[in-house]
């Protein structure tokens, strides 16, 4: 699917799962003041980000949004924590050495993708694919293109 053309993205601070508790106490402790119809407000505001979130990622929009809309902070909590996590990108000199422990059968290296681009940028050329979709992509020395090879 493609995106959506001038779709935007929610905050990142909203799909932290710091802000979906905080929402769910929130709504826990309106709920005994007279001030419980905020609850309606703040549900509208994380089904907007729901939706947001999975408009621009180019996934369906209507269940999520719906549930989180009808269940509130319950469904938010669901939605931050079940939601697809971005794919780390490997230089191609960390994309060989996760392979290497793969085959080795040693599980992937959990290195955080700023470690793993900080290291020093081997020159460009045809590397193994860190996504996994090809064999082999092209890294034009500063970052990998689109072009591949089975």
């Amino acid at each position: 699917m493609e995106q959506g053309s001038g779709s935007t993205q929610p905050p990142a601070w909203a799909l932290q799962p710091l802000t979906a508790w905080l929402y769910l106490a929130a709504v826990i402790l309106l709920v005994f003041t007279p001030a419980f119809p905020l609850n309606w407000l703040m549900a509208i505001a994380a089904a907007v980000f729901a939706y947001q979130d999975l408009r621009s990622r180019g996934l369906p929009t209507f269940w999520w949004t719906a549930a989180v809309l009808v269940f509130g902070a319950f469904a938010y909590v669901f939605f931050v924590y079940r939601r697809p996590k971005p794919a780390v990108i490997y230089s191609p000199g960390a994309a060989v050495s996760q392979q290497a422990r793969l085959a080795r059968g040693l599980p992937p290296d959990r290195l955080a993708p700023h470690q793993a681009q900080a290291a020093q940028s081997p020159p460009a050329g045809w590397y193994p694919d860190p996504t996994g979709e090809t064999r082999v992509r092209y890294w034009d020395g500063v970052r990998w293109t689109d072009n591949t090879a089975a």
